[in-house]
């Protein structure tokens, strides 16, 4: 239940971030293409489409659970700091995600069985990215709870990570 409590608060949070005062992003349309640290750990390719909507697919090898492909609608609920060296910007967003539950798994997924099956999901990302202004490089954080199913069972999922990538 808390889960689910946790869930649908994120997923209600453009709507909370609308009267905070954030400032309204316009970014140019560029690719960003780098490395997700945390769980799950992989590579992430990431679409700005030149206003405040981005679209991010994903591919992890470790954790995650298991193998995992997955992709992001994101939209950029405002930026938080504008100073001269760098961007920081609030986005939150939904997205799908399978795999097959091989080792290592993370923790709590489905009671860590990690034995082959195919599972799916989705998930609600939240996160903070710092544009660099001197640099074509982000870095951001990001926490992502969802739920997954495989036969005959089914659990929640807390994604944690550290993303770098580089803007083209």
């Amino acid at each position: 239940m808390r889960a689910l409590a946790c869930v649908l608060l994120l997923a209600s949070a453009p709507a909370l971030a609308a009267p905070s005062g954030l400032t309204p992003v316009r970014r140019p349309a560029r690719w960003g293409l780098g490395l997700t640290i945390g769980d799950p750990f992989g590579v992430t390719l990431k679409r700005y489409l030149g206003n405040e909507n981005a679209w991010d697919v994903y591919a992890a090898f470790a954790y995650g659970p298991g193998v995992r492909f997955g992709g992001d609608w994101l939209w950029d609920l405002g930026r938080m700091v504008a100073e001269r060296k760098f961007d920081l910007d609030l986005y939150a967003g939904v997205g799908p995600f399978f795999g097959v539950l091989s080792d290592p798994c993370g923790p709590g997924f489905i009671n860590d069985r990690c034995n082959g099956d195919a599972y799916f999901g989705a998930r609600v990302p939240l996160g903070i990215e710092m544009l660099l202004r001197e640099a074509p490089v982000t870095i951001g954080l990001e926490i992502a709870p969802g739920v997954g199913f495989a036969p005959g069972r089914s659990g929640f999922l807390l994604d944690f990570l550290l993303a770098v990538r580089w803007l083209f």
